[in-house]
C-alpha cells in the first residue's frame, strides 16, 4: 500500500507589531490600563498617522503644481 501524504498545516500569518507609542502615551495607558482604552488610543494613534501622511501627499502635491506652472 502506497503511504498517503501527510496533510500540509496552512501558515499562520505573523501578527503585526504594534507601532511602539511614545513615552507620553505609555504612561497614560499604564494608568488606565483598560482594554477598551489601550484600543482607543491605538486607532487614534493610526486615525491621526493616515490624517498626517494624507495632508503630507496633498502638500506635495500642490508643491509639484507649483513647479510645473
Amino acid at each position: 500500500p502506497e503511504p498517503t501524504p501527510e496533510p500540509t498545516p496552512e501558515p499562520t500569518p505573523e501578527p503585526t507589531p504594534e507601532p511602539t507609542p511614545e513615552p507620553e502615551e505609555i504612561e497614560e495607558i499604564a494608568a488606565t490600563g483598560n482594554d477598551t482604552s489601550n484600543f482607543f488610543v491605538a486607532s487614534a494613534i493610526l486615525v491621526l498617522f493616515g490624517a498626517f501622511l494624507c495632508i503630507g501627499s496633498l502638500v506635495i502635491k500642490k508643491r509639484r503644481m507649483r513647479q510645473i506652472n
